[in-house]
């Protein structure tokens, strides 16, 4: 008789425990559309575009003074007309209205792209638009005579320029330094050759320290 109850209580028991089971099977399947919601708000967006930033003169006319100086006033200009390989040195600046070829226009060059350098310039000449200020042979060994030459916008005529303080500065100092060099190399102005008042200009590894890569940028 006692193996008979016995009997009849873990059977019990155990139909209990499987209906138990059973009812938080139920509970799991109610709580799927829940998770399956957090799953749908963690799906990725696209980024978004970022606007290549220009540089705030771009456009705007400019003239550039060797910034380390002496008893003399010079300018960055090319040391004849235009044309190609034509050597640029900083020489005395010409009064204004007589100075339109030491005289460059900002080429801007902002990108929609993410990731791309919108910072990047080109020095356009003033008195004949066809040719821009160019690093000879593209080349970054240092050395590298600056020159004039016809406007390609390659690597080799594009440039990091200082940018003003304020959004109404008429002039920034500071290093222009080269894309075809990633930005560490810049001008460099030379002590002044054989015609006394002129100094050459070559690309050579920026320094901080070396005023002689420091540059003065006038909006005209």
């Amino acid at each position: 008789m006692r193996s008979r109850q016995l009997a009849g209580i873990l059977s019990a028991i155990i139909t209990v425990s499987l209906a138990a089971a059973c009812d938080h099977g139920k509970a799991t399947e109610v709580e799927t559309p829940y998770e399956a919601v957090v799953t749908e708000n963690l799906t990725l967006q696209p980024a978004p575009i970022i606007i290549g930033q220009g540089h705030p003169w771009a456009g705007r006319t400019v003239r550039i003074r060797d910034y380390t100086g002496d008893v003399y006033d010079r300018c960055l200009g090319p040391d004849a007309l235009p044309a190609a390989n034509v050597r640029v040195s900083a020489q005395l600046c010409w009064p204004r209205g007589l100075d339109s070829l030491q005289l460059f226009t900002i080429v801007g060059f902002s990108s929609p792209l993410p990731m791309v350098d919108g910072s990047r310039v080109a020095l356009r000449s003033v008195y004949n638009s066809n040719f821009c200020i160019d690093v000879e042979w593209g080349t970054a060994n240092g050395g590298e005579l600056i020159q004039m030459y016809p406007c390609h916008y390659g690597a080799n005529q594009l440039f990091h320029l200082p940018t003003p303080a304020t959004a109404n500065a008429f002039s920034a100092t500071g290093a222009i330094l080269t894309k075809n060099s990633h930005y560490r190399m810049g001008f460099e102005a030379g002590a002044p050759d054989n015609r006394g008042t002129v100094k050459p200009v070559w690309q050579r590894t920026y320094s901080a320290a070396v005023n002689f890569q420091r540059w003065t940028m006038e909006l005209r």
